[in-house]
């Protein structure tokens, strides 16, 4: 019975840092695709992902996994790039998020509404 406390202490940290790694790639992957057109027209792609992938990632490490902790994490692990992503200017001047147009609501309804996903799949 001691034996196989390790193996699931264990266990539940691979998953929470494979989810939490998945977590970040998925912020990192909606800050790059706020500015997305189709044509003329941006498309809000990044609110969908952000509500879909924060959904899933925070039920899978709080089901999945039987820990709290792990949803936080995971939650967190998404929040990270995509708060400091946007406040990184390049080299040339450039930032990937421009201010005062249509894509500064895209990316502040992809932050409201990934917390909001995050924070009621961990409550619920």
């Amino acid at each position: 019975m001691a034996d196989s406390l390790p193996e699931s202490v264990a266990a539940r940290r691979v998953g929470t840092a494979f989810l939490g790694a998945a977590s970040l790639l998925l912020g990192v992957l909606e800050v790059f695709l706020v500015p997305q057109r189709w044509g003329t027209a941006l498309v809000p792609i990044s609110i969908v992902l952000a509500i879909v992938g924060n959904v899933v990632l925070v039920r899978l490490a709080r089901r999945g996994l039987n820990s709290g902790g792990a949803g936080v994490t995971v939650l967190g692990c998404w929040f990270a790039p995509i708060v400091l992503l946007p406040m990184l200017p390049r080299s040339e001047g450039d930032v990937l998020i421009p201010g005062g147009g249509t894509e500064q609501w895209i990316y502040l309804g992809t932050l409201l509404c990934g917390i909001v996903a995050g924070l009621v799949s961990l409550l619920k």
